[in-house]
């Protein structure tokens, strides 16, 4: 596809004889979809880690009347928990647009401005590298989950094992 002159005020919208800004909010259209779905996504996320908080300060209270060694494998663990989970919760700065923002990106001080499909060519590629952004963070939200499920799994098995083994001396 050819390159659509950004400063070039007479520009049409068309590239390669195809009507391009029906295409362009086509891609604003879907990038809005993409959007909605990672807000979705990131509550999912804030919730599991909130989960993986609660539980792990759940089963740290459970080892509260154990002997020193499943005090000791339970809380070990289940204070990791906790801290990749409220690490999952930190907030982050966004990358965004305000109201100055999007009038520096679509009106500039000195003329010319440009043309409508450069315009939305601008602002789907600031959005786009902002969803970019915030997908990376998400990735690194759900690793930290994970470790943090992991040494939630951990702590729990020296709860079983005593009860486990409690059952079976009876």
């Amino acid at each position: 596809m050819g390159k659509l002159n950004k400063k070039d005020p007479n520009a049409k919208g068309k590239r390669d004889n195809v009507e391009f800004e029906p295409l362009l909010r086509i891609a604003m259209a879907e990038l809005d979809r993409l959007t909605l779905d990672y807000g979705r996504r990131f509550d999912s996320v804030q919730g599991k880690a909130s989960l993986l908080v609660t539980g792990a300060a759940v089963v740290a209270g459970l080892a509260a009347n154990k002997g020193p060694v499943v005090v000791v494998s339970v809380v070990g663990p289940a204070m990791a928990a906790m801290i990749l989970g409220v690490l999952a919760m930190w907030p982050t700065v966004q990358q965004g647009l305000d109201g100055t923002g999007v009038r520096n990106l679509l009106l500039p001080a000195k003329p010319p401005l440009p043309s409508e499909a450069a315009a939305l060519l601008s602002l789907y590629d600031y959005r786009n590298r902002a969803l970019s952004g915030a997908e990376k963070r998400l990735r690194r939200m759900g690793q930290l989950l994970r470790a943090g499920f992991i040494a939630l799994a951990m702590s729990v098995v020296p709860l079983i094992v005593e009860s486990a083994t409690y059952l079976v001396r009876g």
